[in-house]
């Protein structure tokens, strides 16, 4: 059943666990399994190389979905989340790449300068994804 956008975020505070699919140049379907994090504005934040086939089908075609799921599959313990994806390079992606780090960590990286460094190094960016459309499974 379909429910409001803000429930993503909440979800998200249940679960990091998710698989994201983009779609290939031939229109074809790619799965990746991610860690997820909630960002601002309720959206979705996903750490990557740029080259990756997600990255390179999201910056092509920027429609993409979500499978959030928990540990437990009973009870409703997934959403599926329609949205739109941007593909955020360095230098812009750093900042948010720190934020990934903080709240897939829950603090301060020992070491920023080695971070940044090593994000450069792995060529890393950041798939954004706004929500447009979340659906949960009806409870019964």
């Amino acid at each position: 059943m379909e429910v409001a956008l803000n429930q993503v975020s909440e979800f998200l505070g249940t679960t990091h666990r998710a698989i994201l699919i983009t779609r290939r140049r031939n229109g074809d379907l790619q799965t990746s399994a991610v860690r997820v994090h909630a960002a601002d504005e309720g959206r979705v934040l996903i750490s990557t190389r740029s080259s990756t086939a997600k990255a390179r089908n999201a910056a092509r075609e920027p429609r993409v979905t979500l499978s959030l799921i928990q540990e437990k599959w009973a009870g409703g313990a997934w959403m599926h989340v329609d949205g739109q994806a941007e593909v955020i390079r360095l230098p812009a992606a750093m900042p948010l790449l720190e934020q990934y780090y903080r709240l897939r960590e829950g603090g301060e990286h020992p070491d920023w300068e080695q971070y940044h460094q090593d994000m450069v190094a792995e060529d890393r960016v950041i798939l954004r994804i706004t929500p447009t459309r979340a659906v949960r499974p009806a409870r019964g």
